[in-house]
């Protein structure tokens, strides 16, 4: 896909999620790191209140940082801004400006937003006490999602006793599977020897223990390689842009989940900031990405579920 498909698929994203960039109904910034004494006013209003971490920020909104404090944003044209101690500054209306990355970028927080738009202390509470425990033998990549790269890192949580791991792979619709190996511990790189993964086509990959009790399965389909391409492009451009690596991890993670690339989005925070990150953001982000995968205690379904 050249630059400028890209560009017009951006458009219709936008168009579909009814963005709306002039209007003071949309949110223009987000908070997205606060320290110390950090407070807001709306533009509506004449009363300040504490700031919350992932709080929508709208033209005309004030913001004052107390002595102590800091606040960090991040607005709908790509920018970051910091405010230090003691500064005062209000939110301008945004400029026109050509579709870009960031407008995809910022339409995928504005979904979550859209589920959590009020209970931020609620939702952020519930993923600071949010624990991953495995049962056994779990997969944990690829995990019933779709990825970026053709030949997958296998991953996957071992189980005490085991001699080794029965991995196989084979096409959804069909049986006996198309690979299999025995390896002695995760993770494992899908050999280049072995079948090509094809773009499209749904994946199901069974780990099985060897002298020991546990297996698990999941599926995956791989992203078309122009797709991949740009999807790599963007998170490249917002690495470059984007000097916080929890401010990365949040929203290179949320732009992966609006692709439903949930397993690279969990990949992406887990390598930039580790798997208890502290970031509320983060937390957020990566709790409701193992709910998406199934590795949470309420799971969602598993079911392949391909719609790009």
């Amino acid at each position: 896909m050249t630059m400028r498909r890209w560009s017009v698929a951006v458009i219709g994203l936008v168009v579909l999620l009814g963005v709306s960039w002039g209007t003071p109904k949309e949110p223009v910034g987000v908070l997205v790191e606060i320290q110390g004494s950090v407070q807001v006013r709306r533009h509506h209003s004449r009363q300040w209140f504490p700031a919350q971490i992932n709080l929508p920020l709208y033209p005309g909104d004030s913001l004052r940082v107390g002595h102590d404090g800091l606040a960090v944003l991040w607005l709908s044209d790509g920018t970051m801004r910091c405010l230090k101690a003691g500064s005062r500054w209000t939110v301008p209306h945004p400029t026109a400006s050509h579709p870009s990355m960031w407008q995809e970028l910022w339409a995928s927080l504005r979904r979550r937003w859209r589920l959590i738009p009020t209970q931020v202390f609620t939702t952020v509470a519930a993923a600071r006490n949010f624990k991953l425990t495995f049962k056994g033998v779990t997969i944990l990549f690829p995990r019933n999602s779709r990825i970026l790269n053709e030949r997958p890192l296998l991953d996957w949580h071992p189980v005490p006793g085991a001699q080794g791991y029965r991995i196989t792979i084979g096409l959804f619709d069909r049986n006996p599977a198309t690979w299999e190996t025995v390896v002695e511990r995760p993770p494992l790189r899908y050999p280049d020897d072995a079948p090509p993964l094809m773009p499209g086509k749904v994946y199901v990959w069974r780990v099985e223990a060897i002298g020991a009790i546990g297996s698990d399965s999941a599926w995956f389909t791989v992203v078309p390689s122009a797709e991949a391409r740009d999807i790599r492009f963007t998170l490249q451009r917002l690495k470059e842009r984007v000097s916080r690596p929890d401010a990365y991890a949040a929203i290179g993670a949320n732009f992966l989940e609006s692709r439903k690339c949930y397993s690279d989005a969990i990949r992406l925070i887990w390598q930039t900031v580790g798997r208890s990150p502290q970031n509320p953001a983060v937390q957020i982000a990566l709790a409701q990405l193992y709910h998406l995968v199934g590795l949470s205690d309420e799971s969602a379904p598993t079911n392949p579920t391909l719609e790009p």
